[in-house]
């Protein structure tokens, strides 16, 4: 568990030179509404980021979608991004395993 919050927060600082491009517009209630107004999968990302307490699932199945956009694309920073939303997201539901294995790969 220590290992798992040691990595979020080593990565986080690492990646905290990003700006943040989301826009959350008053009366969106969920994860998937928001995304609707994201024209880039930056946007998307940092969405998920802002709203990950609120439908922590949600946030895993759109990170994932967008993780498997980017790896088409082959954008190393947003790789790294969505590995580590993917991480945080199994970190906050008690699934150590498989952030830990999120996280690791956001280092690479």
């Amino acid at each position: 568990m220590l290992r798992v919050v040691y990595a979020i927060s080593l990565i986080s600082l690492i990646l905290s030179s990003s700006p943040l491009y989301a826009f959350i517009p008053n009366g969106v209630k969920t994860i998937k509404d928001t995304i609707s107004y994201c024209d880039s999968l930056k946007c998307r990302l940092d969405t998920i980021n802002l709203m990950i307490n609120k439908d922590v699932k949600q946030a895993i199945i759109l990170a994932k979608e967008v993780l498997n956009e980017v790896e088409i694309i082959n954008d190393s920073q947003l790789i790294a991004e969505s590995n580590l939303t993917l991480g945080r997201g199994f970190n906050y539901l008690g699934a150590n395993a498989e952030a830990l294995d999120y996280l690791s790969k956001a280092l690479t």
